[in-house]
Formats: structure tokens, sequence, C-alpha cells
């Protein structure tokens, strides 16, 4: 007995200075806002599920990953930390098992409810010493563990298997049942894995589950944390055997109790769960026949499904046609890229902003795309659609509908609801969906998505309609002209954008799929717009990924490039603590800027770079909830307090002066510069100063141009663009709004004169 003593130690006489040894691990868990404890009872719950298969090997590489990079101007990190939280938990096979289990659950349950869950599992199955984390903890802790194992992919193993069982039926020629991706408020997930925990622990335990409502879900997570205890079977056909049958999955419409299909009454189908004794005939050890109704033809999803980069648009389309109860044809996924490609070619950025006559007609977003336009819509849609766009004289109008007819050819089938309203309704539901989709994909266009990103599919609930018999006598059939508008009326939306702030915020909206960035119609209601962000953020993540202006990295201005978002997986860190957003200072606009006179530049003047400043100073501040940017310029002995997101907006629209027959350093005189035959009123900036000419009256109906003295010097061309939005002396308008930014090209100042005379808000022209 003697070697069987073990040491102990009272740890109430330990003392907080006692903690100093473990410093170091404390530290790196609590800078992911984890609590120790919550972190060390997930990993004793790691215990009780014994996972096998090609994702279970995955999950250490995943933890420990620690990949980043610097951002050199502002000394930030975006990456992952070395050494963080989760990385803790790839050193035992129970931190690995229960790592696996949490890339699946956020998934399936919003990320309070996934705290829920472990909590219960934990008070079911772990001594009480061990249950000390609270749901909340748990959630947080959950939270940080998910963001590194997302990229695993369960979503789009999910369209895969769902896919495969709904082949299966085809094969058969019966009806492929519509519930197997539905959602409930029951504890279908908490049985499935308590359950889960006696088959893979226990000798001779079968965990038995058969039904229809979720079973997509619940087979999908079982080939994925167990695949060789699996044995999945539809309608009595072997789907996939593992080399031991622990976990036996039966997906079978036999025990649907199908009520009247002439009454609005509906269907009703159940999930059991089941342990059982293999011996002397299944002797039952527990018996749950958890029965889920649907009692509403509405979904009642609530949760966001996310999808590694790869495929992930195609993925969604396919999820969101099974959930109607259709297949995703082959052919919509090219008609899918069609209709972005499209979109980025016909929709105008700005709806007004120049006269009758002028040279620059309204950008479209596939001039924001930069010199390679049709390169990254290529590219982009090979990668997430794995097809190109090929159409590009249609309009989105046809292309519309040959999606559409595509889709809805097909019959849904398994509705709860044989009334013809019902499947009409599945059809609307579909067209928003699709919609979506396509609205989701014209926006991640402009992200450049590194390794392991993950994103987030968000989720658009139909108008739930009442399940009486009045209403489903009244019920009209929608016709194909209707879905056409519908579909159209929500990508439409996007022809009204005119200032960059609101399309950098609808694209920050990828990451956040609670906060809808355009406005989500349906017939009858009022137009309303929401932003998830407010307009100093340039920066935004969450709990997987993170994005930001791919100019912020360096801080200079580059011709051509368009519009670029960067897209990382990780945070952004700063002092080893990790933010999921960096803000700007509300820098004020400049109650005065130095005044100088032109007449005192020297005539006739050449492009240069005098307005350009001595130096900047750029620093971080941490705040509650963000890193604060602060950039600051120096010239002639003062400082100016820059508004940094106005000037990544503006950045983003420069376009390029067509070339004219002078040489483009051609010098302009004085006389072409401010008594032009254009009445246009000339003025010449630099970072924070303003030449004029004396006691101009600078009319809003007369031209307005402006040419930026920052010649050769990027980092100059890229804080000029704050004197767009800047206070200066009564003597000019109070605000400088020009919306026509360009750069000079191989143009002269005297034609790029004439070209601008009629910018109705005005033309600032960076002199490159």
């Amino acid at each position: 007995m003697s070697g069987n003593v073990a040491l102990q130690a009272d740890l109430g006489t330990l003392g907080v200075t006692g903690l100093d040894a473990f410093t170091q691990v404390l530290s790196a868990i609590t800078a992911d806002n984890v609590a120790p404890m919550a972190l060390i009872q997930l990993e004793q719950l790691g215990n009780l599920f014994i996972c096998n298969g090609p994702y279970a090997k995955r999950m250490p590489d995943l933890l420990r990953r620690s990949s980043s990079y610097r951002m050199e101007r502002f000394g930030l990190m975006v990456g992952w930390r070395k050494n963080d939280a989760p990385s803790y938990l790839a050193n035992t096979a129970a931190g690995q098992s229960i790592a696996l289990l949490i890339a699946c659950l956020p998934n399936l349950q919003h990320s309070s409810r996934v705290g829920e869950i472990f909590h219960e599992l934990c008070s079911t199955n772990l001594p009480r010493n061990f249950n000390i984390a609270s749901p909340s903890q748990l959630s947080e802790a959950t939270n940080c563990i998910f963001a590194k194992t997302s990229t695993l992919g369960f979503t789009h193993f999910l369209a895969e298997t769902v896919t495969r069982i709904r082949q299966v039926y085809l094969n058969l020629s019966k009806p492929a049942p519509a519930q197997l991706l539905e959602d409930s408020e029951n504890n279908y997930l908490l049985e499935f894995l308590n359950g889960l925990t006696h088959a893979l622990r226990e000798d001779h335990t079968i965990l038995r589950v058969t039904g229809v409502w979720a079973m997509g879900t619940i087979a999908t997570l079982s080939l994925m944390i167990c695949p060789e205890d699996t044995l999945l079977s539809v309608e009595q056909i072997v789907l996939h055997r593992g080399s031991r049958q622990n976990v036996l999955i039966d997906i079978t419409n036999s025990d649907a109790s199908i009520s009247n299909p002439d009454s609005t009454t509906l269907q009703t189908f159940h999930t059991h769960f089941r342990l059982e004794k293999p011996i002397n005939g299944a002797n039952e050890l527990r018996s749950v026949a958890n029965v889920v109704d649907n009692k509403s033809i509405s979904r009642s999803y609530a949760v966001h499904h996310i999808f590694s980069w790869d495929a992930w648009l195609l993925d969604t389309a396919k999820l969101r046609c099974m959930e109607c109860g259709i297949d995703f044809p082959e052919v919509a996924a090219s008609k899918v890229a069609d209709i972005i490609a499209r979109m980025h070619h016909s929709f105008h950025f700005f709806d007004e902003g120049s006269k009758e006559g002028s040279q620059f007609p309204s950008p479209t977003f596939a001039d924001l795309l930069g010199a390679d336009a049709d390169t990254r819509l290529s590219t982009f849609c090979y990668q997430t659609l794995h097809a190109r766009p090929y159409d590009l004289n249609s309009s989105i109008e046809e292309l519309a509908r040959i999606l559409l007819d595509e889709c809805m050819k097909q019959e849904p089938t398994g509705h709860t609801c044989s009334d013809l309203w019902a499947i009409e309704w599945r059809k609307e539901q579909l067209v928003r969906d699709l919609a979506f989709v396509a609205l989701d994909g014209f926006l991640a266009v402009f992200l450049e998505p590194g390794k392991n990103v993950t994103i987030t599919s968000r989720r658009w609930f139909a108008k739930k309609r009442n399940l009486d018999s009045e209403n489903a006598r009244n019920f009209e059939v929608t016709s194909m002209d209707q879905h056409v508008e519908d579909f159209c009326t929500i990508l439409r939306h996007l022809d009204k954008v005119t200032y960059t702030h609101d399309l950098n915020e609808m694209i920050f909206g990828l990451l956040k799929p609670t906060g809808i960035p355009w406005l989500v119609k349906q017939r009858g209601q009022n137009n309303d717009w929401a932003y998830p962000e407010s307009f100093e953020t340039f920066g935004l993540g969450n709990e997987c990924c993170i994005l930001y202006p791919a100019v912020l990295d360096e801080l200079q201005l580059q011709a051509h490039t368009g519009l670029r978002f960067r897209f990382e997986a990780g945070h952004f860190v700063f002092n080893n603590r990790r933010y999921q957003r960096i803000r700007s200072n509300n820098a004020p606009s400049l109650k005065s800027l130095p005044l100088k006179f032109a007449s005192i530049l020297p005539w006739p003047f050449r492009p240069s770079n005098i307005g350009q400043h001595d130096d900047d100073i750029l620093t971080c501040y941490e705040r509650f909830d963000a890193i604060e940017l602060h950039v600051d310029v120096r010239t002639n002995g003062s400082i100016t307090t820059l508004n940094l997101p106005y000037i990544v907006a503006a950045s983003s629209v420069l376009e390029t002066l067509a070339p004219c027959s002078h040489p483009k350093d051609e010098p302009l005189s004085f006389d072409d510069a401010f008594h032009n035959p254009y009445d246009s009123q000339v003025y010449f900036l630099g970072v924070d100063t303003v030449w004029a000419k004396e006691q101009v009256l600078m009319d809003r109906s007369t031209p307005r141009i402006a040419f930026s003295l920052t010649r050769g010097n990027l980092a100059a061309q890229f804080y000029s663009l704050a004197m767009l939005n800047q206070r200066i002396p009564q003597k000019l308008p109070e605000k400088i709004f020009l919306w026509r930014a360009f750069f000079q090209g191989d143009c002269c100042m005297k034609c790029a004169i004439e070209r601008c005379q009629f910018e109705y808000h005005g033309a600032f022209i960076v002199l490159d």
C-alpha cells in the first residue's frame, strides 16, 4: 500500500504568490480571456470522447499553429500567438478530442447554447470537483478554441454528407426528406452526445439513432468525430461502415406518422436515441424517444454555418437548396458566377457626381477592383464556386431567370405540408437565399484570403405564414416574373452605394452575421438600412479571422491596385494581447488650415512635391474593445492629426486620367490655372496646406479642381487625401468634399483642368 501513497498539498495555504510557478501558463490562457478552470474542465470532458479518423489526426497541428505577420508601420501582429490557450489542448488526447467536438458544435448551435450543452454534459458525467466553470465561461473557452479549429471544414463535410444521403433516395426513386438539416429547440444534440459518451467508452454498448429530423447533422457529427465507430444506413442501405459499430445511425421515414394529406395538419417526424447491449437479443439499458414536432413551416435556424474558403459559396447554395427540399444543379453554379461578375460590371458606384458632358462616367464596381478586375473575378468564382463566369452579355434579370428556373423546375420533396402554398413559401425562401448568396459573393470578391481562413454564411429568415385554412385557400401562386423581380430587387440595392465607407461596412458585415449591412426587403415593407460598425472602424474581426484594408500595411498610395482587403486567420495582437477591432481616434476636422496665396508659387508651375510632409508619427493605444491608431504628420514645425478612416476610404476610388499629347510635366501658366476659359476654380493642396488665388470665391456652381503637390512621395499622396474632408478658411468653401479623385497618369495639368471642368462635385488630382 505504501507504493500507492500520493503526495498531497493544501492549496488553501499556497496563497496568491504561490501561483508564480504557473505564471507563464496562466498569462497565456488569460490573455485569450479564457478562465483557466474552464479550459481544464473541457479537457476533462474530452476524456469521455474517444475520437478517431482523419479529422482527429489534424487537430494537433491546427491547435499548435502560430503563424503571423507584422504590420510594420504600426507594430501590430496579425495572426495567432504562440502558446495561446488552444495550443495547450494539443498536448493530450483528451484535449484533442474536445477540440474536435468544438470544431463541430458552433456550426449547429449558438455559442451560448454550446456552453450550456457542455455544462450539462459535465454535470452528468464529471465529478463535482471538476464541474466548476459556469456555462458562460465554457462558452468563452469554446469560442477561443473554435477560432483555431473552425478551418477544419465541418460545414463542407455536412454538405457532402447530406448530398450523399439525398443521392440514395434519388437512386431509390423516393422523395428525400427535407428535415435532414432542420434545427429545433429540443435537446436532440445533448441526447446524442450523452449517448455517445457511453458508446465510445463502455464495452458492448451501442448507441442507436433512428428517424429523420436533423439526422443529416447527427450523421455528419458522428462521421467526423468517430468514423471508425459509426455504421450509417439510409433506408436500410449502408452508406458508411466503420471497423467498429458502436454508433448505429439509421435514416428512415418509416416512423413518420403522416396525417391526412388533404388537410393542413402537419406530419410528425421522430428522432429516437437508444442505448443497447448487443447481448441476449439487445437488452435495452436506456431508452430515450425524443420526438421532434415540426409545428411551423417557417425555419427556426438560429446558427450561422462557417466554411473554409474553398467552395464556400457552392456549399452554401447546396445547403440552402437542400433545406428547401431540392438539389442545387451543377449548371446553377456557373450562373451564380455570371451574376456576380455581371453585378460588378453593370452596377455603378456613384448615382451622381458629374454634370452633363463629363468625360468620366460613374465608375462601376469592377473599376474598384483595379486593372486586373476580370482576373480577380474569375479567380474568386473558381475558388468559391468551382465555376468561372462566361456570360457577361446577358442582363442580371436574364441570368436570374435561368438560375431560378434551373432550381425551381425540381419539385420540393419531403415538405411537411402538402398544400400548394407550403411549396410556394419554400420557393420564396429559396429566391431570397440565392439572392443573398450572390450578394455575399459580390462583396467577398474584394477580399484577399490568407491560409486557413473561414467565412460565415449568413442566414436570412422568411416571413412566417399562418397555418389556417383561410390563408391556404386565398394563397396565390407567385409567378416566375415576380420571383425574378424579388431576386433582382435585393441585388439592386448595391447599385445605390455612393460612399466608400458604406461599401467598407458592407464588406465588414461578412464577418458579423447578425449585422445586416444592406436592406433585407420583402414585398410591402419599407426600406431600412442598418450598418454593423461605426465609421471609425477600419479593421474588424470575429473569433476566427480579421479583415482590414490592405493599404494599412504600407500606408502608401498605389495606382491600379483597386480596393483590397486583407483577410487573415487570427486576431490583431498588441502587447501579446488579442483584439478583434482596430479603429481611429476621432480626429476633428481642422478649423483652420494654413492658406497661402498661389502667387508665391514659381510660375510657370511644374508638378512638384512641395506639399509633402516632413515626417509622420504612428502610435497605438489600447481601448476597452479595440486598438486605436493615431496618425500625426509634421510639416513646417506644426503637427496635424489625420482622419485615417476617411483617407483609407478615399484611397480606394482613384481613377487615372487618360493620356494627352503633351508631356505630363509640362509647365502650367498662371493664366491657364486661374483665368481658364472654363471658369474652373483651381487650387493646390499639400498634406496640410492650401495654395489658392487671392480672395477667390469658391462657388459650388462652378468647377473646382485641386492638385495634390506630393509628386513622387507615395506616403504623402496617401496622406493628402485627408484634405478632401477638412475645413479651411472662410474665403474657401466650408468643406471641400470631392467625390472624384484621379491619378495624373500621362496627362498634363492644363489638359486635366479641361477634362475635369464638368465634375460637379470637383476633382482632386494626385500628381504622380
